[in-house]
């Protein structure tokens, strides 16, 4: 039994058995499905052919052609193919345009939806009958080994009568049967060549649908109102590697760009490539951008695609080292840019390549590509994979916010008759919108809207990857320079650097890109590549619903081609996505990145859910202290995604962490005692993360150093800087200290780190009292030498300790030995030599070994003028020094003890229990005055004795 149904796209007539009532064939000559209904078929027997029955039928079809002649009916063109024995009805020619199927009732129309042919095209008053099989194309053109056309040839009308019909062309005899035997066997067509869909829905061409895409709005790193920001990333990324500390990406800036706070950065460790792949991703990269550089010619800025094709598939029965999945990496990010046939051979190269790289890829260009026929190339590629595996990728995009986007996902879901997906699309149906959205997001509901956004790909190289600062990093390449030309083709990030990107470091993945035209290029090409992703932003106030029309019919579409009876999903519907992780990541990185840079980056030491209760403890207390509301929102979007995605365990842990983070109130609470003494447990014996997690939290509570005196005083000589100078901070604002406390912050003083002194000085600055053992360490602090960062820094550090100095130099004979050895040069110091020269002079009670010091500086400069002075007031303690001072190396030294001797002796003299050193200054000063070789220290000598006998 033999039928045959008409395809609606291009009128050829497909031969069905009663085995294809109720299912879909392929046309042999568009490759679309068409539907086969369950009745009203007719079907006859099919007998076999007869050479006699096929001999008559010729010699009868010449007879009518050259009656037809004859009589200036027309001209009939008889194609039939061997073996047939029936007759077709007749086919509507397409005047040569693209048609595509689409289902009635898509544009408002009540009636029941069946397949209808758009756009509607001339039909020729007479059409020629074609026995079913036959394609209308020489038989020639179908010989075995050669690919069928993709469409017939369109039907030329009739002429009308007053036109002088031609003379009739000759008539080749008949050509006789072949042989059974030298029939070579039927070659089926190329898999390529294969087209899957079953209704086009989505009729836009590629320049209507890149149209569109112009209008999308733009973001960047560098704008109108933040021009500088791609330096300024530069510089946050050089200060974190000189440091050793981690640069997190753009993410940074989310606190103060609320446009980048939207866009869905990628954070911690994921995005950095392992050592292996980035290698191969470097030399693949490099193989690549030489091969294509082969494929231009020099008049032309496009790559040849026949070049391309033979880069990337080579040899077509061999293998290629583009059709391996570590391929696809840089395929999908070197090829977006190029044009659509270069594009098409990319999703060949993906059908070949085994792997979940290459589905996503064929998936993506399934859904993204402007191109039609790369589009359905993707979809028939798409149907070797696991069926499993593609329906939950198209699946994840049916609620992206672009509606032909959507459409295309419809488009391949129907094709593929993955039906699995009709609870997806059904759940779909009950969101009410998938742009505009109320989210609940830890107990407040959040208006957000779903927005694609784009942004240009090589002016934006730093939004999407990290800043280089070394040759040997992997996959380095100079970002371009916007002031210079930017070289066409695969060159063109060769030259004319401002920075260096590392392409192995990614914080932004684009959904797909296209070329598009710029309106104020610059010295840059007039077209550059954009690259689309989405965005999730609040939504504004009066912000209108979008017009979700297109995408519900899209939708309903799916559902009746998908669903079970009725246009109804088989089993539960699907649950919708709710987006709360995304609308609780968006809320804390505006408010600041710090809480979600930690949880990603796991500085606690392991991930959030590898922590045991009391770690867990420390880091909930730690993020509800410090960072409030953006902590809790980071840990919301944090576990959220481990709520559904997760192991059974993380699943659990993550629900039940998730209820206690649900309430704002309770987030707001003080620590409890039990919180506080865990944090004091583990501050001392937790693991190096934890006890800086634990020592941070301590330093949120006031009562701290009071309740745990030995964690804090931890904290303050800790490994971690930040925590040194917080506690030093925390310190400040107590009331009141012991002296451990004073100690330690006076030690801090002159820590390694700039911040931790600046910290430890503001807070001795603002407690005003030092106690007297702590005296010591203040001043070793002042003198010790630091690297600053600029001198304003060392003189405001300076200004405050010497204003406690200061007040402590009356009694500070425990440290004035630390001021005498920095002025002899015994203890190097930065600190002005008048600085400390104003500070010894302050002093009252000098110690007994520091008299030779002061001696030592009679002649200095810059101290001269205190030693005399600090002398003087202490003639009784100063005259053994400077009789001593009298063998001194140098002869200005000599002098200058003389002369001060003299004074001494005389102060010496008028007290009684002064005598014996009188007696004992007028005798050296009468033996240096005879001995003495040098006659300034001679002369000096005999001032001296003047001075002391005067009066006697």
């Amino acid at each position: 039994m033999t039928g045959a149904i008409r395809c609606e796209c291009c009128g050829t007539m497909i031969p069905i058995t009663p085995d294809d009532l109720g299912r879909e064939v392929v046309c042999p000559i568009s490759y679309r499905l068409v539907s086969v209904p369950a009745a009203g078929v007719a079907f006859r027997t099919a007998d076999t052919p007869d050479p006699r029955k096929r001999r008559f039928a010729l010699f009868a079809a010449v007879l009518v052609v050259v009656l037809a002649l004859c009589s200036g009916v027309g001209l009939l063109v008889v194609v039939w193919a061997p073996g047939a024995d029936r007759s077709a009805p007749p086919v509507a020619g397409d005047s040569g345009r693209d048609v595509a199927v689409r289902p009635a009732g898509l544009e408002g129309e009540t009636g029941p939806r069946t397949a209808v042919v758009s756009p509607i095209t001339p039909v020729a008053p007479a059409a020629p009958v074609v026995p079913p099989g036959k394609t209308g194309v020489p038989p020639e053109a179908t010989a075995p080994g050669r690919e069928p056309p993709p469409q017939a040839a369109a039907l030329t009308p009739a002429p009308t009568p007053s036109v002088v019909p031609p003379a009739p062309p000759a008539v080749a005899p008949p050509r006789p049967d072949p042989a059974p035997e030298t029939v070579p066997p039927p070659v089926p067509p190329k898999r390529p060549q294969q087209r899957k869909l079953i209704s086009r829905l989505d009729l836009r061409t590629t320049a209507e649908l890149e149209a569109e895409l112009l209008k999308v709005r733009e973001v960047g790193l560098d704008t109108a109102a933040a021009p500088n920001t791609t330096v300024g990333l530069v510089k946050t990324a050089a200060a974190a590697a000189a440091r050793g500390g981690i640069y997190a990406g753009p993410i940074v800036l989310s606190k103060v760009r609320a446009d980048l706070a939207e866009l869905p950065f990628r954070v911690g460790p994921a995005t950095v490539l392992n050592r292996d792949a980035a290698v191969t991703l470097g030399g693949l990269s490099q193989s690549f951008r030489h091969g294509l550089g082969r494929c231009y010619a020099a008049d032309d800025p496009r790559p040849d695609p026949a070049k391309v094709r033979a880069l990337l598939l080579g040899d077509p029965e061999g293998a290629s080292e583009w059709t391996v999945p570590a391929a696809v990496p840089c395929l999908r990010q070197m090829l977006p840019g190029e044009v659509a046939a270069v594009r098409g051979t990319a999703c060949e190269a993906y059908r070949r390549t085994p792997g979940p790289a290459a589905l996503d890829a064929l998936v993506a260009a399934a859904v993204f590509d402007t191109d039609f026929d790369n589009r359905a190339a993707a979809v028939d590629a798409l149907a070797d994979r696991d069926p499993a595996d593609v329906t939950v990728r198209l699946a994840a995009l049916l609620d992206y916010p672009w509606v032909p986007a959507v459409e295309h996902v419809i488009e391949a879901l129907v094709a593929l008759n993955l039906r699995p997906a009709a609870a997806v699309v059904a759940a779909n149906l009950t969101q009410v919108s998938a742009e505009l959205l109320s989210v609940n997001a830890g107990g407040t509901a959040h208006a957000v809207r779903r927005e694609m956004v784009r942004t240009n790909h090589a002016r934006n190289c730093l939004l999407c990857h990290a800043p280089s600062f070394a040759a040997g990093d992997f996959v380095r390449g100079a970002v371009p320079d916007p002031t210079r030309p930017l070289a066409a083709g695969p060159a063109g990030y060769s030259g004319g650097a401002q920075f260096f990107a590392r392409a192995d470091v990614t914080y932004l993945r684009q959904d797909f890109s296209v070329v598009q035209p710029v309106p104020a290029p610059g010295p840059w090409p007039a077209h550059q590549r954009f690259d689309y992703l989405v965005a999730l932003r609040s939504a504004r106030a009066g912000e209108s619903k979008p017009d979700d029309a297109g995408r519900a019919t899209a939708l309903r579409f799916a559902l009746e081609k998908l669903g079970g009876d009725g246009g109804r999903a088989d089993g539960p519907v699907a649950e919708v996505r709710s987006f709360v992780g995304e609308t609780a990541r968006m809320v804390s990185v505006r408010l600041t990145p710090e809480p979600t840079v930690r949880l990603y980056f796991a500085e606690f030491g392991k991930p959030l859910l590898a922590l045991g209760d009391d770690e867990l403890s420390v880091v909930l207390g730690l993020f509800r202290k410090r960072y409030g509301e953006a902590g809790r929102y980071a840990l919301i979007a944090y576990l959220e995604p481990l709520r559904t995605s997760g192991t059974a365990a993380e699943q659990a842990t993550a629900a039940a962490l998730l209820a206690r983070l649900g309430s704002a109130a309770d987030w707001a609470l003080p620590l409890t005692p039990d919180e506080r003494a865990g944090a004091g447990r583990l501050a001392t014996t937790g693991s190096g993360p934890i006890r800086a997690a634990a020592g941070e939290l301590l330093l949120t509570d006031l009562e701290a150093p009071r309740r745990f005196p030995k964690e804090f005083l931890a904290i303050l000589t800790g490994p971690d800087a930040a925590l040194r100078a917080a506690a030093a901070e925390a310190l400040g604002r107590q009331p009141y200290l012991e002296p451990d406390f004073y100690i330690a912050l006076a030690r801090a003083a002159r820590d390694d780190v700039q911040s931790v002194r600046e910290a430890a000085a503001a807070a001795l600055v603002t407690l005003k009292r030092v106690p007297k053992v702590a005296e010591p360490e203040l001043a070793t602090s002042y003198l010790a030498r630091r690297e600053w960062d600029t001198p304003d820094a060392a003189r405001k550090f300076r200004a405050g300790v010497f204003e406690l100095l200061a007040g402590l130099a009356p009694a500070g004979e425990t440290w004035f030995e630390l001021l005498a050895a920095a002025a002899t040069g015994g203890t190097p110091t930065d600190v002005p030599a008048g600085e400390v020269a104003r500070l010894m002079g302050m002093h009252r009670d000098v110690p007994a070994k520091s008299f030779a010091d002061l001696v030592a500086l009679l002649t200095h400069k810059d101290y001269g003028a205190a030693a005399t002075a600090l002398l003087l007031a202490r003639p009784r303690q100063a005259n053994g020094p400077l009789v001593d001072g009298l063998k001194a190396t140098q002869p200005s030294a000599r002098a200058a003890a003389a002369t001060l001797l003299g004074k001494t002796a005389a102060l010496n003299s008028s007290d009684p229990l002064a005598r014996d050193q009188w007696r004992t200054a007028q005798d050296a000063l009468s033996a240096v005055a005879v001995t003495d070789p040098d006659g300034d220290v001679k002369r000096a000598a005999e001032a001296a004795l003047k001075v002391l006998t005067k009066g006697r």
